[in-house]
């Protein structure tokens, strides 16, 4: 019976700290992208998620352009509990590609702590592509102070380009997908 106690024990010392769902304070955001009121955030335990209402782009067609490109800079601080340190592992992105033959679209993100910087994650696409895309990247481990607070910065922007006239568009947006991105979150005792 101490052997099995002992066993138990172990295994949930090794296991990955959790916390309760982080503590967001005010998003701030904007650009093209993203103008005022058209982005959410909501904290999960172990991840944070953001919906778009407007992140799109459009070319060719009646638009006259043969490219568009938005882009969005959030700001979200996060409050990390007492004897808590937090890391993003992992970034999750989903959005909508509408490309005929020849057109082509980009989804660019860096996504970091303030103060810090952070990889730059980029996806291509080529037409023809009419469809839900996602993607994923490891993000570099890099941990919180010990409680207080800390602030999640992304970086982002989506480009397309239309080829021979025809309407292209990409978005990231809640009309087209769940959630656009979500990032992972890992917690650890300090």
């Amino acid at each position: 019976m101490k052997a099995w106690l002992l066993a138990l024990t172990l295994i949930a010392m090794s296991l990955p700290a959790t916390a309760a769902a982080p503590k967001l304070g005010k998003p701030s955001y904007g650009g093209p992208g993203c103008p005022a009121g058209t982005a959410t955030v909501v904290a999960g335990n172990d991840s944070i998620s953001i919906r778009f209402d407007r992140y799109q782009v459009a070319a060719g067609g009646s638009s006259g352009k043969t490219f568009d490109r938005k882009a969005c800079s959030l700001s979200v601080p996060v409050t990390v509990p007492a004897g808590k340190s937090v890391a993003v592992i992992a970034v999750n992105y989903a959005g909508y590609n509408r490309l005929p033959a020849g057109a082509t679209s980009q989804f660019t993100i860096e996504q970091f702590l303030a103060g810090g910087t952070g990889p730059v994650f980029s996806r291509s696409f080529k037409g023809p592509q009419n469809g839900r895309f996602t993607a994923a990247s490891d993000a570099a481990l890099v941990w919180s102070a010990c409680g207080g607070g800390v602030t999640l910065r992304t970086n982002s922007s989506l480009l397309v380009r239309a080829a021979g006239g025809q309407a292209a568009s990409a978005s990231i947006r809640a009309q087209d997908v769940k959630t656009a991105i979500v990032y992972r979150l890992r917690w650890k005792d300090c």
